[in-house]
């Protein structure tokens, strides 16, 4: 089977690594430039019976920034479909929002911007999978773990504030 002079050219899968990479790279530097992790200011956090062992969330993130970069990615590649653009540009600001959070909790050490600042960063995640679906619906479910992570995360964080705050 032929790809007809019409379709669109497919990029290259290096865009692919890239946008992952991208993602993960970000992701990683929020969080080490904050001095998020186990730091004796978290330590000392009282931590509610949510909140995971600490190994779990650089597993967890490295996992969800591959896919998101990976979403991002399929809805850039059919950047021609109708609601591309909102949907890039909602992810854009989910991503801000979400590597804003590392610094407010971490960095200035507040329990209470960590819990307020999820809260936007959810819904911005939201949007974008509500957003992806229209263009893309592979990149939407790929999205679905990365929101049902920041439902639990709010969860946590709002815990540790109520403990804390």
């Amino acid at each position: 089977m032929t790809e007809s002079s019409s379709a669109a050219p497919r990029p290259p899968l290096w865009t692919l690594a890239a946008a992952m990479a991208g993602c993960l790279v970000l992701g990683m530097l929020s969080g080490t430039l904050s001095g998020s992790g186990d730091t004796p200011w978290y330590r000392a956090l009282v931590k509610g019976s949510l909140t995971p062992p600490n190994w779990v969330f650089p597993v967890a993130w490295t996992i969800l920034y591959l896919l998101i970069g990976a979403a991002a990615w399929r809805v850039w590649r059919r950047g021609d479909r109708p609601g591309a653009r909102l949907a890039l540009g909602l992810f854009a600001l989910q991503l801000v929002l979400n590597l804003a959070w590392s610094p407010m909790f971490f960095g200035l050490e507040s329990v209470t911007l960590g819990a307020v600042t999820i809260v936007p960063v959810l819904l911005a995640a939201g949007a974008a999978m509500i957003a992806f679906r229209r263009v893309d619906p592979a990149a939407a479910a790929m999205l679905a773990p990365y929101v049902l992570w920041l439902v639990y995360a709010t969860a946590v964080a709002w815990q540790i504030w109520r403990l804390n705050g």
